[in-house]
């Protein structure tokens, strides 16, 4: 974190709530819209307050950042849904994916949705990719924006408790962030290898 960051974070405790729950708000909007920024750090941070009965307690803490999330994921989503043809219209995005591409993306989308909005959710930095892409390949609204609050709140939750558990030892949750960054960046990988084994192997058949 840096050292404004860090210095909020440490006078959590002693700020008025609404000011408390505002950062936490904002936190996780700037999570969502830049990853570089430590929102996750400091939401398991806020799992150690809530922990403690501090900020008004672990409830109040958990739904400002949890909202802070779920709106901004939304804004994009539906923004990204109702703006769909104007984006393939774009020169830039039309030069890059013809129709063949966008009806095959649609089909992809809508076998595999439903893992792509909860393993972005989980996986650095593709989140918000995921809820952008959801909306321009026109994925079912409901649907999305219930896989989108369904994976959020699952994410948050496992963050928030790890909070409660290993404290305010900030070298532990720096440790925990980056295992966690490794772990499902790996699934990730394998995710590809065996999505790009598949193809090879479908190609060699029909040669």
């Amino acid at each position: 974190m840096n050292e404004l960051i860090d210095s909020l974070v440490n006078q959590l405790d002693s700020l008025p709530v609404i000011v408390a729950y505002t950062f936490f708000y904002l936190s996780g909007v700037l999570q969502m819209i830049f990853p570089p920024y430590p929102g996750d750090e400091i939401f398991i941070f806020g799992g150690y307050l809530g922990s403690q009965g501090k900020v008004g307690g672990f409830l109040p803490i958990f739904i400002s950042y949890f909202m802070g999330i779920l709106s901004i994921s939304f804004f994009f989503f539906l923004v990204s849904y109702k703006n769909k043809d104007q984006i393939y219209k774009n020169k830039i995005v039309g030069s890059v994916i013809n129709e063949e591409v966008k009806e095959k993306s649609r089909k992809n989308f809508k076998k595999h949705g439903w893992l792509m909005f909860f393993m972005g959710r989980f996986i650095p930095g593709l989140s918000l990719v995921t809820v952008i892409m959801g909306g321009v390949i026109g994925f079912n609204k409901s649907v999305a924006l219930s896989l989108i609050a369904f994976s959020s709140f699952l994410h948050e939750t496992v963050f928030f408790f790890i909070g409660c558990v290993i404290g305010s030892n900030k070298l532990y949750i720096t440790k925990f962030i980056s295992i966690y960054n490794i772990f499902f960046i790996g699934i990730l990988v394998v995710m590809v290898l065996l999505f790009v084994a598949k193809k090879i192997i479908k190609k060699e058949k029909r040669n």
